[in-house]
This record gives C-alpha cells, sequence and structure tokens, in this order.
C-alpha cells in the first residue's frame, strides 16, 4: 500500500525525516533516500505491518545504510525527538534504532528488554518484553534526555549528557545498530524524526494512530476523512447499568467510548486508552469493531447508584482519521429499590401421589414489581422457579412428610418475608386390619405391641413384606401396616402374629393414604 505524508498533521512542521517500509522496501518520505539493506537482514510483517528486521551479528551492524545521511544543525536545532515504532525485538538486545555517525543522531532502541538512549546510563526500568512498542528519545539542549515507551510512559528523564553538542554535522546513516552490546534484533516499523522535544501528550497522540498495516498519524493512505458520529445518548439506565448509543456514517474502524462523571471530553488519545479528562481510568470503557454505517450501541456495567454521569465517544476508521469526539446529556443512575416484596394467602396442594404433588400459590406485590417466585424443601436451598404461581415437585418418599415453603422477589433480589408455609405427606400404599381379635377367645387384640405382619401376593403366594416393631389401637384394636411396596387398590394374603404366639389370617385390600 502507498503512503504519502499528512500534511495536516500537527507536528508535520517539526518532522526533519519519516522512514518506513512500503512493499518490502524502506522509504524516506521527506527526502529521497537510497538505502541498503544488509544480506543478513530482511523484510517481514506483524502487529503494526511491514518491517524490517535487524539481526543479531556481534558488534556488526546488519541493518541498513542510507545516503545521504539524516542531519541535525545542532547549533540552530538545540532539541530533537526520535521516535521509532517496533513489531517486536529479541528478549536481549543491546542496540539503538538509528545511528552511526559523528556526532551522532540517536535512535531509542532496547538494552535486555528495557529502553536504551544515548549513553550507558541511559536505561529506563520497565521490562517491555518483546511485542510491539513504540520507542521515544528525546535530546534537551546540550546535557538532558528523556525516554518515553508507547503512549507517552516516561521511562528516563536526566542531565549529564556530553555538553559538546552544539554541531552542525550532527548526522546518522544507518537503521538498526549495536549499542554497548553484540545484539541488534528489531523489528522497525517506523523511525520519525523531529526538530523539537515531543511533550508526552503530542508522543501519547502518535501512538494512539497506530493500527495496522502500517498505520499512522504521519501518513496517510488514501483516506483522508474522519468519521462523523451524532446522536450520543445513554438509554435504559438502572442503578448500575445503561445502554450507550451512537450513530456514525463510516462502516470500519473502531469506536471507543468512556462514562465519566465529568462533562469535560477527554482527549483521543485518552478515550482510545480508557481514559477520563484527567488521565486516570474512566468509569466505564468499551470499543467495538465497526462494519457498517448507523447507530450503534454499548451496553454500559458496573456504574454507582443515584449517580450522574456522562458517555463519551469516538470513532477511528481503518485509516486511522478520529472523528471529533461527541458527548452525551447528563444521565442519572436509579436509586436502589430496597423494599421487600409481599406474598399473603396460603399454599394449596394438588395432584399428590406416592412420589409428588403440585404446588400453588397467591400472587405477591411489590413497590415495583415481583419478578420471580423461589421455593425450597425441608429448609433446604431455595429453587428458582420464575415469574409462575404453580410448581411440580416429584422424586419424594412415599409417606415421607416434606415443608414446602415459596417467597416472591423482584429485580432488585429483594425476597418476601416470612414465607409462606405448608406441610406435606405423600401417600403411601396401607393395609387396614380392623379389630384384630384373639381367635381362641373373640378378645380384641388391644394395645399389642412388637405384632408382626406378613404380607403375600395372593397369586403367587410369595412375600411382599414383612412389617416388624407393628401395633393394635389401644381401644379398637385397629392394625394399620404401610410401606412403599403395598399396591393401591390391590388385595393380598395377611397374616398377623403376636408376641403371645398366637396369629390370625385374612385378606385384606390395600390403598393409598
Amino acid at each position: 500500500m502507498a503512503y504519502t505524508l499528512n500534511t495536516g498533521h500537527a507536528l508535520y512542521g517539526n518532522l526533519i525525516e519519516l522512514i518506513g517500509v512500503q512493499s518490502g522496501e524502506l522509504v524516506s518520505h521527506k527526502t529521497a533516500r537510497t538505502f541498503t539493506k544488509h544480506a543478513d537482514a530482511s523484510y517481514g510483517s506483524g502487529s503494526w505491518g511491514e518491517h524490517l528486521r535487524t539481526v543479531s551479528a556481534g558488534y556488526t551492524n546488519k541493518g541498513a545504510s542510507f545516503t545521504p545521511a539524516i542531519g541535525v544543525n545542532t547549533t540552530s536545532i538545540t532539541s530533537y525527538t526520535v521516535v521509532t515504532v517496533l513489531n517486536g525485538s529479541g528478549s536481549n538486545e543491546a542496540s539503538l534504532s538509528l545511528g552511526s555517525g559523528s556526532p551522532l543522531v540517536y535512535g531509542p532502541g532496547l538494552s535486555s528488554g528495557k529502553i536504551n538512549g544515548m549513553r550507558a546510563a541511559s536505561v529506563g526500568t520497565t521490562s517491555l518484553g518483546t511485542g510491539a512498542r513504540m520507542l521515544s528519545l528525546c535530546r534537551i539542549g546540550e546535557t538532558a534526555e528523556k525516554l518515553y515507551y508507547d503512549a507517552g510512559n516516561v521511562e528516563y528523564n536526566a542531565t549529564g549528557l556530553s555538553p559538546s553538542y552544539a554541531d552542525s554535522g550532527t548526522s546518522s546513516n544507518y537503521v538498526g545498530i549495536v549499542a554497548r552490546g553484540p545484539s541488534c534484533n528489531l523489528d522497525i516499523v517506523w523511525i520519525a524524526v523531529f526538530d523539537k522535544e515531543l511533550s508526552s501528550t503530542e508522543i501519547s497522540d502518535l501512538f494512539g494512530t497506530l493500527g495496522a498495516s502500517n498505520a499512522f498519524g504521519l501518513v496517510t493512505s488514501g483516506d483522508t476523512t474522519a468519521p462523523s458520529i451524532s446522536s450520543p445518548s445513554v438509554t435504559s439506565v438502572g442503578t448500575t447499568t445503561g445502554t450507550g448509543n451512537i450513530t456514525t456514517d463510516e462502516g470500519n474502524g473502531t469506536l471507543y467510548s468512556v462514562v465519566s462523571t465529568s462533562a469535560t471530553a477527554p482527549s483521543v488519545a485518552q478515550i482510545q486508552a480508557g481514559q477520563d479528562h484527567t488521565g486516570a481510568s474512566a468509569v466505564w470503557a468499551g470499543n467495538q469493531a465497526v462494519s457498517s454505517t448507523g447507530a450503534k450501541t454499548f451496553s454500559i456495567t458496573g456504574l454507582a447508584s443515584s449517580t450522574s454521569y456522562y458517555a463519551h465517544f469516538q470513532h477511528k476508521d481503518s485509516s486511522n482519521n478520529n472523528s471529533t469526539l461527541s458527548t452525551s446529556a447528563q444521565f442519572t443512575t436509579a436509586t436502589p429499590d430496597t423494599t421487600n416484596p409481599t406474598l399473603t394467602g396460603s399454599v394449596t396442594i394438588s395432584a399428590k401421589t406416592t412420589t409428588s404433588y403440585t404446588a400453588s400459590w397467591p400472587s405477591g406485590s411489590d413497590n415495583v414489581a415481583v419478578t420471580g417466585y423461589e421455593y425450597r424443601l425441608n429448609a433446604g436451598s431455595w429453587v428458582d422457579v420464575g415469574n409462575v404461581l404453580t410448581t411440580n415437585i416429584s422424586a419424594r418418599t412415599p409417606g415421607a412428610t416434606d415443608t414446602f415453603e415459596v417467597r416472591a422477589y423482584d429485580a432488585s433480589a429483594n425476597k418476601s418475608t416470612p414465607a409462606l408455609s405448608v406441610s406435606v405427606t405423600l401417600l403411601i400404599g396401607t393395609i387396614t386390619i380392623p379389630a384384630v381379635k384373639d381367635w381362641g377367645t373373640g378378645n380384641l387384640k388391644t394395645s399389642q405391641t412388637g405384632v408382626q405382619v406378613d404380607i403375600h401376593t395372593i397369586s403367587t403366594g410369595a412375600l411382599l413384606v414383612r412389617k416388624t416393631g407393628q401395633t393394635t389401637h389401644a381401644t379398637t384394636g385397629v392394625c394399620v401396616v404401610q410401606d412403599a411396596a403395598i399396591a393401591d387398590a390391590t388385595t393380598y394374603e395377611v397374616i398377623t402374629r403376636f408376641s403371645d404366639g398366637s396369629k390370625g389370617m385374612w385378606d385384606y385390600t390395600a390403598s393409598l393414604t
């Protein structure tokens, strides 16, 4: 892709030279220069597009020389800045991106993964790793130097350089040199030389224009029209959330949004870094790729309740053209709902079987709205059933008794209290043996304990179940036997054996009770 200098850029008037890679070749954009790549160096591509890869070569430079050299008359230009964009680097660097001259115009490099400057002591403290980076070196007057990485992060700021600085012949004619060590492995995308000390804001703004396919704010690739965004707003505002809305006229690039408590808009670089106008992290920040024009939305989360905010929006297109910022009207999050719903009345049980039943309850009420119900059994965990007034309970134990509780809740997770409660006893197979009598005397066998009852299937005579420790009623002599194995409406042969050795036998029909 062909690039041309962006003459409308705020720093264009300060640009001495811009070197980049275009279609597999080094290109200078301000002054025609001839580049001679070392045979061991190579061209490649990475996060920010095409690059020149210099190589480790002992103390031999293996990057690319060029003529004529870049000259800086430091008698009249008392300060300069060199900005270098890298797709990556080696892990044990001792390099500079620009150099070779006497005296030198220095370009920033790396020393063991930290930013490297003009002299042995000019080394940063932050380990930058081997990934994509932007490094900046500012020579300030005769003795001072500052080093930055990425979005204007100051890494080194000191004086003490050699005072013999004013020289009309200060220059550089080589891309990628070894410096205080034998290693120079840099993937160089851009080198920009300026005739002044850049501020951290200017450096940050440059960093914010970097993008894939060699996108950089100092150049254009055909499209120079910035997106236009409109109709900023925040709707569907809750206690901690809202929906950000913005409309754009371009269907490419990236939309950015931040939320802050101030109506003052951040800078382009700040909003793209997720910051408010002070440079602090925004209350909320988000971005999204754009593939079509029209209305776009952001899901805003993590806000404080009962608080007023503004949403700020910005669009950077795929050619790194930045829209102006657009700010919504003030919006205020809701006050939290702390009122519990009310649930009165009683629970109704129906369709009861040996293992299941249906529970139903009345509608609850709330100052806002009931949004659902939950139940629990026997003081266990609460189960959410949604906004319904009935539920089926299954897989229970025949004859067991459940305590069923239900409560209402609202969107703020407030719960009704106390919960409605009902006791439910599951059905079970039952045989009632009426008026057990002694066969010999005819007397009722009341208050008997330790009674053994054998229940047999009539068709086969097989023992279905044996129940021990049964009792008879104190006045009626009735003996009631229950077991899950006993089937409803089925007749069984029942034999009773008492502790005195007597026994009785009869056929009885079971029921569910």
